[in-house]
């Protein structure tokens, strides 16, 4: 396996801007590979190319504004499911 390959089971990892867990490496001729579970997409095995080691700290700043972005579309989401309610009720008020 190559240098930057020097993932073991339980490294955390980005892939495409997503937090995973590495649950083992491979290679394949002159390619090394990784199985990781993804958070939203499951178990995936990709090439050790594709995939970002970082330190915890990194990680946990993403995985901060990750769940930041969520609460802002739950938020966005709410409003919008709610949205029909309040034209309900301003139809009914009088002018």
């Amino acid at each position: 396996m190559s240098a930057e390959s020097q993932l073991r089971s339980g490294d955390r990892i980005l892939r495409n801007h997503v937090p995973g867990e590495v649950i083992k490496t491979d290679s394949v001729g002159d390619l090394d590979y990784v199985r990781a579970s993804v958070e939203d997409a499951g178990v995936k095995t990709v090439c050790v190319d594709d995939v970002d080691s970082l330190p915890m700290d990194s990680i946990r700043n993403v995985e901060t504004r990750i769940g930041s972005r969520r609460r802002e579309l739950r938020r966005k989401a709410q409003v919008i499911s709610l949205a029909p309610e309040v034209e309900n009720f301003c139809v009914v008020l009088p002018a």
